[in-house]
């Protein structure tokens, strides 16, 4: 699988629908790329039991997308980013699609930023299923190591550059605001700062040694190795 493929036709998506924050309203993308969402509920009876001997959750027909709207909210996101990314790749490998979903809907740098290493508050911050989160933290993972490793990849640096936030210098695709103080709080699901939250922890205690070492070869990455 092309995985440098895949992860260019996300950043296409993205650049092209203006998408700089996670999660996203994927009706809004179909829209903005000229395609039409029609729920199966919609249908009649014999096209409800049509669409269903096509897919249980979603199918497309030229420029339409019929989705099951009966599944859970998550599943049907997945479904019509999975749709898409037969669309945008031009395959009908259903592999790749998944990939494709994955990536858009929860892109391993994103994941990396967030800090995050529980399944279950990737989930709830990127708004997709327990099954996505779970395999978006084990590419994140790999993605993390090879860079590391190696480096940034041309296509890695596309999409920082996408979501870097020149007034803040970092790599954002959530902003949001602390309950009690109003601080801005990045790529988080959390109600309260470190500050305001109890009890306070050490700043380090936020970062383990992969992280370090990540923050260390981003800074060779974007500065030459300062």
């Amino acid at each position: 699988m092309d995985y440098d493929r895949i992860k260019y036709a996300v950043y296409g998506v993205f650049k092209t629908c203006s998408i700089h924050a996670l999660p996203f309203d994927c009706m809004y993308i179909l829209a903005e790329l000229g395609y039409k969402c029609k729920k199966y509920s919609d249908m009649s009876e014999k096209g409800f039991d049509a669409c269903l001997e096509l897919s249980n959750d979603a199918h497309t027909i030229g420029k339409e997308i019929f989705y099951n709207d009966k599944k859970a909210k998550r599943r049907i996101r997945f479904s019509l980013m999975h749709e898409l990314g037969h669309l945008v790749l031009d395959t009908d490998d259903e592999a790749e699609a998944n990939t494709f979903a994955s990536n858009i809907l929860a892109p391993s740098m994103a994941v990396h930023y967030s800090n995050i290493k529980n399944v279950r508050e990737l989930s709830n911050l990127f708004d997709v299923s327990l099954e996505c989160a779970k395999y978006a933290l084990d590419t994140c993972e790999k993605w993390s190591y090879s860079a590391k490793k190696y480096g940034m990849t041309d296509i890695d640096k596309k999409l920082y550059n996408h979501f870097f936030d020149r007034e803040n210098q970092r790599f954002v695709f959530k902003k949001t605001q602390c309950a009690y103080c109003d601080t801005i709080l990045f790529n988080s699901n959390k109600p309260l700062c470190q500050e305001c939250d109890k009890p306070h922890h050490d700043p380090l205690s936020y970062t383990d040694h992969r992280t370090e070492d990540f923050i260390i070869a981003e800074n060779q990455w974007l500065y030459g190795g300062f």
